[in-house]
């Protein structure tokens, strides 16, 4: 008895096959009546066309100029389901399971000898069977192989109905989830310094004073520390915390807006602010840009030089954390933004100016990244958060807490609105799989 199977090949498959021995004539040479088993040929046959799937030739291997990977770990399951014809509509029980381990090794099936022929005994009335496999894949597998043809750590089979495990690949790694956390602690950190802003114990500002690379200066002699109480959060669209009786003066506009834009995350309506490093240097161009703009302006009255001071400072901590290819003293906008190096970023970080400026937090999502956390992320390329982690750019997001003035990184998300399976659930960065 002789029956041809004709499929295409991915990194992990099942197939249903109909065999022809559930009615044998018991004369038969290939029937042996101690195992009541019949001796069959099983026939793999690989095709070359991809006909209509989501994958490329190349992921599925039909193609004449890719080379074929081979199958590993495969099983064989028989089932007599009690009709002919029948196909494995549900679970249930096998008959028999035959391990196959690899049963066709890399290169050795092609477009010219593209089939690899069995011989096998399958218990009297099969009449269905399943197939499982995976393509072999290099050693070691690569991130990129895992994206390309997707990955299982493991999968188990046994005869018994629902007993079958698989076990996705995870994309985040255990031994890399410390040092993911510890980078958007980090980048929380950051941000919050720099909105945290203030003229805490200001030097006297002399009129003829300008920032360093603007030819514009202050306009307006300021004594020392007369302005220490204000910060960046100080700033509304209400009333100039400089002159409280009088409404915001130009300057003290943009510096008001600004910090709402930034600060303004409905986190409570489930809101989140893109977390990756892509789009940290996104936001922080645009930001560099307007407070470049703001400290290069020529104030009006003396609210609008301490406006262009605070500017000034604000420039100077993003510099800290951050390089542009341009910085316009006239006060256009910046291009070419780009991390500092992660020693750079770890040591300011832990400078004396930089950790006064973070408020106190507590909680998990709140904590700043202690010393050993940084020194565990000091070979990770923060431009590439979270590619680094083999984690897709929206894997990382962060909120902001208005009681505490603080930034955050969430460790976990809520799926509303996604439907599916997902609805109403809670997602992170662990929840990704090959």
């Amino acid at each position: 008895m002789f029956k041809k199977f004709s499929f295409i090949l991915t990194g992990a498959l099942a197939l249903t096959m109909i065999a022809g021995c559930e009615r044998v004539d018991l004369s038969n040479p290939n029937y042996n009546p101690e195992t009541n088993s019949v001796v069959t040929n099983f026939v793999f046959n690989v095709s070359t066309a991809t006909g209509k799937t989501k994958q490329s030739d190349a992921a599925v291997q039909a193609s004449p100029s890719n080379q074929f990977r081979g199958i590993t770990d495969a099983v064989l399951l028989t089932y007599a389901l009690g009709s002919e014809n029948s196909i494995l509509a549900a679970d249930a029980d096998a008959t028999q399971l035959f391990d196959l381990a690899e049963v066709a090794s890399a290169g050795s099936l092609s477009s010219s000898e593209s089939r690899r022929v069995l011989e096998m005994s399958l218990p009297l009335n099969t009449n269905t069977m399943l197939f499982y496999g995976r393509a072999i894949p290099n050693s070691p597998a690569s991130a990129t192989d895992k994206d390309e043809y997707g990955y299982l750590e493991n999968y188990q089979m046994t005869t018994t109905a629902g007993s079958g495990l698989f076990t996705l690949g995870k994309r985040l790694q255990d031994s890399e989830t410390t040092k993911f956390y510890a980078v958007e602690k980090l980048f929380a950190g950051i941000l919050t310094v720099i909105m945290n802003t203030s003229l805490k114990d200001h030097p006297a500002i002399a009129a003829t004073d300008a920032p360093v690379g603007t030819t514009t200066n202050y306009k307006f002699d300021i004594t020392a520390g007369k302005y220490s109480t204000i910060s960046w959060s100080s700033y509304n669209l209400t009333t100039s915390p400089v002159e409280t009786t009088h409404a915001p003066y130009p300057l003290e506009v943009k510096l008001a807006n600004t910090f709402k834009q930034m600060t303004s995350i409905n986190t409570a309506g489930g809101e989140l602010r893109a977390g990756s490093g892509y789009a940290i240097l996104r936001t922080i161009q645009d930001l560099w840009s307007v407070i470049n703009g703001i400290r290069c302006a020529e104030p009006l009255n003396e609210p609008e030089a301490v406006a262009k001071y605070l500017a000034n400072e604000i420039f100077i901590r993003i510099n800290k954390y951050f390089y542009a290819g341009s910085t316009p003293g006239d006060g256009s906008a910046i291009t070419g933004v780009a991390f500092q190096t992660m020693s750079d970023i770890t040591t300011a970080f832990q400078s004396a100016a930089e950790v006064a400026a973070r408020p106190a937090v507590t909680g998990q999502s709140y904590q700043w990244p202690s010393d050993s956390e940084l020194s565990s992320i000091a070979s990770v390329v923060p431009a590439e958060f979270p590619f680094n982690f083999n984690l897709p750019r929206g894997a990382s997001h962060y909120g902001y807490n208005t009681t505490s003035l603080a930034f955050y990184y969430p460790s976990t998300f809520n799926t509303s609105g996604m439907g599916g399976v997902m609805e109403g659930g809670q997602f992170n960065a662990e929840s990704y799989f090959y």
